[in-house]
């Protein structure tokens, strides 16, 4: 018969894997995190690394109730409550980055709230900093966050679930209440820490919170691209977030490597995973191949926009290393060209355009005898593809349409894959 620490951990695996089929949103996000059993938890408490969390307190809930537990963690490390306390007190905090995580969920109507979970109304699409300065000020001396201590087995890709705050409320008792009649989460959030326990540097702390910023987009593109569950609601749900200030160029380049990195060595080992103990490989970032991206005149770029666009095209030549970069300029018809090797540095030049085609470039790909490893396609999609002028052929290569507006529409079949910048 299996310990009830395995039951707990299967329980919250199983969870997490209802929501990567049911609310992939949810379910991508809750991948990212370890399951870490800890009695310093009490019932359930987020570091923003791992879910730690107590057997007994588990096992009060179905999986039913769990999975949406699990969400409620997941977005309180979205929303980034581990990282931005600051000075004030933890408990209240708490109490706050609650009310503002259940107002996302009630707003979106996925989940019913846990038993007990903090709700008002007023404070949805507000956030816990704005909440915390309208609660009471606390009566209660401040005290110091427990530390994290896995005391069981952390379970790095098997049972990474959310991390853990305020969660679903057991059966009444001295772990769900204040015991002065005041409300209170079930859980707690921790502020990130390194990995000897210490505070984080401000500059540690911007790194963690961009590595949030990308995967709260790329989770909301997986569950767009899924078209299961709770789509249309992760869209919501990040307007909702309005604090989330997520880097498009981050998102892009890691949806490039993923797209065309399939090469792999242990000569530098995956960075990510390091801090976990695990050494995995890397992509082979050997110079090879060639990557093509496509500029819409048609839409009115500025040179500021032009500048950032020129930046996160260089970052992402200079984490790919090809051979050649191709740079080609289309309204209605193609307006210019250009060729970088390996090493030169690309600067966008400003166009004016007229009318929009997306076959000129995939085109002019075939009539140059070029097959990119990649063609991202920078644009608003306000147009068709296999309209006017029609496709030559349809690409065989990756096609990643990097859009500011809307997915382009199509005569014939869809090909490529969307991000929204």
């Amino acid at each position: 018969m299996k310990t009830t620490q395995a039951q707990a951990h299967d329980a919250l695996v199983k969870a997490r894997a209802h929501l990567v089929v049911r609310h992939p949103f949810f379910g991508c996000l809750a991948l990212r995190l370890d399951l870490v059993e800890s009695s310093a938890a009490g019932t359930m408490a987020t570091d923003g690394k791992a879910i730690h969390y107590t057997s007994a307190f588990v096992l009060t809930l179905t999986l039913k109730k769990l999975a949406p537990v699990i969400a409620h963690e997941v977005l309180h490390v979205a929303c980034k409550h581990h990282t931005r306390r600051g000075n004030r007190d933890p408990r209240q905090f708490n109490i706050a980055a609650d009310y503002a995580i259940n107002g996302i969920l009630v707003k979106a109507g996925l989940f019913n709230l846990p038993d007990g979970g903090l709700y008002d109304p007023q404070y949805v699409d507000w956030g816990a900093e704005r909440i915390y300065a309208d609660l009471p000020k606390p009566d209660h001396p401040q005290q110091q966050q427990p530390q994290a201590s896995g005391e069981g087995e952390s379970q790095p890709g098997d049972g990474e679930g959310q991390p853990g705050d305020e969660q679903q409320a057991p059966p009444a008792g001295p772990e769900t209440g204040s015991g002065d009649g005041k409300p209170a989460p079930v859980g707690e959030v921790w502020d990130a820490k390194d990995p000897d326990g210490n505070d984080l540097s401000p500059a540690d702390i911007a790194e963690i919170e961009r590595e949030i910023d990308t995967s709260v987009r790329i989770a909301a593109q997986a569950e767009k691209s899924i078209g299961a569950g709770s789509r249309g609601v992760a869209g919501g749900i990040l307007k909702g977030l309005g604090d989330v200030d997520v880097n498009w160029g981050e998102v892009l380049k890691d949806h490039i490597l993923e797209t065309v990195a399939d090469d792999y060595t242990f000569d530098r080992p995956n960075r990510r995973y390091i801090a976990q103990g695990l050494y995995l490989p890397a992509a082979d970032e050997t110079p090879r191949g060639e990557l093509a991206f496509a500029i819409d005149v048609s839409c009115s770029l500025s040179k500021e926009e032009l500048e950032a666009d020129a930046a996160n095209i260089n970052d992402i030549i200079d984490t790919l290393k090809p051979l050649r970069t191709h740079v080609i300029y289309c309204d209605s018809a193609i307006v210019g060209t250009d060729t970088y090797e390996s090493g030169d540095p690309i600067t966008l030049k400003h166009y004016e355009g007229g009318g929009t085609a997306f076959a000129p470039p995939f085109n002019w790909c075939l009539a140059n005898d070029i097959t990119p490893d990649v063609l991202v396609y920078f644009t608003d999609g306000y147009g068709e593809v296999g309209g006017w002028p029609e496709l030559d052929a349809e690409p065989d290569y990756p096609v990643i349409w990097a859009t500011t507006g809307t997915t382009p529409g199509f005569r014939g079949n869809e090909f490529g894959d969307v991000i929204e910048i």
